[in-house]
């Protein structure tokens, strides 16, 4: 920060001092013999700011990804050392989709100068909130912090925005889509999580419901039954609609969560994490699968490794049809938007290596 201040403070002098230096006041400020050398210097720098924007498009993703902030997409990890060395086809699209946006409409690098001296800046007063509003220190460093590094940071934003109509608007028009985008699957998720949570029954009581004697009316079949779950306190979907309106009961039922663990490997013998919940006649087997970033979920094989007698199970997965209650209308633009997001993210069960013949797809219809 303090270096981005002296260099546009250098090249506002070198502009009121020589004025035709205004079409390169970086260039211009180094001797002439040098000039060459920091061309050559600014392009790789060039290089390593692309690289750096496309990395941290990645990681600002990911993490939004995270934060129940936008859809699941496809992550792919790189490295088996670092974690944070991925890459994601559908943002590597969008980057490429944008820049080549930019470049038709700005055409030149003096065009979107503008528009890169507030994202900049902007970028600079955001990162310095988020610092007072996490600091834990003192209150006279704090005050420090305001005077020499939070005001400047102000008035070089402050400066940038009479620039807005030149270019400026372009950050701020992608922050604004941003924002929509994050905010609509946030509300979304949100809505169809509390739907479901209604549809859903509690553990607890469903192995209490499994000794009472209604449920003899129930088809019971002598084969084992797999229901990938996302969290421990609820019965899968998918299971309650096999109860309430198949009729229809497994013998054993083998209730999977996949915890995603910080390293690229977990052993084998290490992955699972086994409980029974629920002894004859209904046997209820709660599994916690422990991966590594590497790991393949491979469901199937990961669980032949647990107990081999599961190999011929049937894969019951939960499925929710979403529909918006404003069809066709211009205020329901937002449902539409959540939907178009859920249709398009990444589906969790491609990458549980399933076979078809064996796995049946169990849900309901939600209205947002």
């Amino acid at each position: 920060m303090p270096a981005l201040i002296l260099t546009y403070l250098g090249q506002g002098a070198l502009v009121i001092n020589q004025p035709e230096a205004v079409r390169n006041p970086m260039f211009y400020l180094a001797p002439e013999g040098l000039r060459i050398p920091l061309v050559i210097l600014a392009t790789i720098a060039t290089v390593i700011a692309s690289q750096a924007v496309i990395s941290g498009a990645y990681s600002l993703t990911k993490q939004a990804v995270n934060l129940k902030l936008l859809p699941r997409m496809v992550i792919r990890h790189t490295s088996r050392k670092e974690e944070g060395q991925i890459y994601m086809p559908l943002v590597n699209g969008l980057l490429f989709v944008s820049v080549m946006v930019v470049v038709l409409v700005f055409r030149s690098s003096e065009s979107l100068a503008s528009a890169y001296g507030l994202a900049v800046t902007g970028t600079l007063v955001l990162v310095s909130v988020l610092y007072l509003v996490y600091v834990h220190t003192t209150w006279w460093k704090t005050a420090l912090f305001i005077v020499f590094i939070g005001i400047p940071e102000v008035l070089l934003f402050a400066s940038n925005t009479t620039k807005i109509h030149d270019g400026g608007w372009l950050p701020l028009l992608i922050a604004a889509v941003l924002i929509v985008v994050m905010r609509t699957w946030e509300w979304g998720s949100d809505r169809v999580n509390q739907e479901r949570a209604e549809l859903e029954l509690p553990m607890d009581k469903f192995l209490e419901k499994l000794d009472q004697p209604h449920n003899i009316g129930l088809r019971k079949v002598a084969e084992v039954a797999v229901f990938p779950h996302g969290t421990s306190d609820t019965v899968p979907l998918s299971l309650v609609r096999c109860v309430k309106d198949l009729k229809l009961l497994y013998r054993e039922i083998v209730i999977v969560q996949i915890v995603q663990e910080h390293v690229p490997h977990v052993p084998p013998a290490e992955r699972a994490e086994m409980e029974v919940l629920h002894h004859a006649p209904i046997r209820v087997v709660r599994v916690d699968l422990h991966l590594g970033y590497f790991d393949e979920q491979n469901l199937p094989e990961n669980l032949h490794a647990i107990d081999p007698t599961w190999d011929n199970a049937t894969y019951f997965l939960s499925a929710l049809t979403l529909r918006s209650r404003l069809p066709g209308k211009i205020a329901g633009w937002r449902d539409r938007l959540y939907l178009s997001m859920e249709r398009n993210q990444a589906s969790r069960t491609e990458s549980f290596k399933l076979q078809p013949s064996k796995t049946i797809t169990v849900g309901t219809e939600l209205h947002l």
